[in-house]
Formats: C-alpha cells, sequence, structure tokens
C-alpha cells in the first residue's frame, strides 16, 4: 500500500469516527461538536492498523488536503459537517442494566458517596460490560467496572440521554449500583514503644568517684619526685658526709 493510499484511508476513518459515530469508540463531542485531541488519539490507538498514530498523523490531513473536512485548534478538532452525528436524545427505554468505570483508587469514595461526572459533565455507561472495560482501561490498568441498576435509578428520579451507544446520567446514587467488595486496609503494624530507659552513668558523660580520686591523689604524693622518703634518707646522708670533710 502505497504513502498516499494509506493516507488517504486515514482521512476517510477520521471523518467516520469524528464526524459520524464517534459514541463506537468511547467519545462524545461537545454541544459545538469538538474532541479533545488527546482522547480522539487514545481511541483510534485501540484499532487495528492504527496504532501508530499520533497528533502529527492528524496535522498532515490538515497539510496535504487543501480543503479537510475537520477544523482544528490547539488541542479541540471537530466535523465542519456535522449533521450525521448522533446528537442527544432522552432515553426512553433504557437497558436494565448499564455499565459504568472509574479509577482503583476512586472506587471507596465512589462507594461511599455516588458516581459523579469526571471526564464529561455526565456519567458516561454502556450496556456491555466489555465496552466498559476497553473505556476504563483508558485511564487506569486496572479499572473498577460498576453495574448500574436501572430500575432503581429511576425509582430515585434519576433520567436518562443516549448518544448512539452510550447512556449519560448526571449522577448515580450509592444504592443504585453495584461493585467488587472493597479491599480491607491492611492494618499498620504499630511500632511497639520501647520503655524510657534511664540514662547509663557511663553513657555521654563523665561522673567523677571522688572517693577514688582522693586515693590517687594521696598516692601521688607519696610516690612523687620531692615527698618520697627514701629521697629524704638519701639527702640527709649526702649532708653528713660533706660535714665529715
Amino acid at each position: 500500500m502505497s504513502h498516499k493510499t494509506h493516507a488517504n484511508q486515514f482521512t476517510k476513518f477520521l471523518e467516520y469516527v469524528v464526524g459520524r459515530r464517534p459514541d463506537e469508540f468511547g467519545l462524545i463531542p461537545d454541544h459545538e461538536g469538538f474532541l479533545k485531541t488527546k482522547d480522539l488519539i487514545r481511541a483510534i490507538n485501540e484499532e487495528d492498523g492504527w496504532r501508530h498514530i499520533r497528533l502529527v498523523h492528524i496535522h498532515e490531513v490538515f497539510l496535504k488536503d487543501p480543503d479537510p473536512p475537520f477544523e482544528i485548534t490547539e488541542s479541540l478538532i471537530r466535523a465542519k459537517n456535522r449533521d450525521l452525528l448522533s446528537g442527544y436524545k432522552p432515553c426512553e427505554n433504557p437497558p436494565k442494566l448499564l455499565y459504568g468505570w472509574i479509577r482503583k483508587k476512586a472506587y471507596p469514595t465512589v462507594f461511599q458517596n455516588g458516581l459523579i461526572p469526571s471526564a464529561y459533565p455526565f456519567v458516561l455507561l454502556t450496556k456491555e460490560k466489555d465496552f466498559a472495560l476497553r473505556l476504563g482501561r483508558r485511564m487506569d490498568q486496572e479499572p473498577i467496572i460498576l453495574t448500574v441498576m436501572v430500575q432503581n435509578c429511576l425509582d430515585n428520579g434519576m433520567t436518562f440521554q443516549e448518544y448512539g451507544d452510550l447512556f449519560l446520567s448526571d449522577f448515580i446514587p450509592v444504592d443504585c449500583f453495584t461493585g467488587p467488595p472493597i479491599p480491607k486496609e491492611r492494618e499498620k503494624a504499630k511500632s511497639k514503644e520501647k520503655p524510657a530507659q534511664k540514662p547509663s552513668d557511663q553513657a555521654g558523660s563523665f561522673f567523677l568517684n571522688m572517693e577514688n580520686a582522693l586515693e590517687k591523689d594521696k598516692s601521688f604524693k607519696k610516690k612523687g619526685k620531692h615527698e618520697g622518703p627514701s629521697w629524704k634518707q638519701d639527702r640527709k646522708r649526702v649532708r653528713q658526709e660533706k660535714e665529715r670533710y
């Protein structure tokens, strides 16, 4: 396949994703039709044959086509013709079960407070668990998949919208979804407090034993050069010998 042919195929594929069925790839444009380019690239990279695509490849479409079918800003892209987009509509007959996804570290908070919007201004849900897992892995290698009981939501006054294959809600209350059990936090072993030890008599200080010191002082005087008894006797003997002569 030539480079030109491959580029043309990518342009057509991009036009389908951005301008027709972004929902098939877990994407929803805002009310002006824009998608985030980083989200678009992440979704495209999941498809066989397009795993190599980067932002530079999207820019090449604009460089080679004098009238590209897209509009692009620094971080957003949309199709010029948006008539084929699914659009938002009320969901009159939702499935009994829907599936949502969250980051693993957010699960304890969601378990206590309910599921609220994060990346979008609404909670994104799918009717297929595998699709939910695929979308969840875009933000976490081990996402938590939640099973939403739709009737419970309706009984609590929640409503749903559809956007192609995706379902949207403002909020999912705590008693309207189930998930895996929350792992118990490992109890941190309390460090055993060591009893306070009395400072050693010899650690870090020098204490003078006065009794031993006095004994040593007396011993030194007895053995000194000028006060030992043998020295006095020798001196007296020398003086007596001088007087004889």
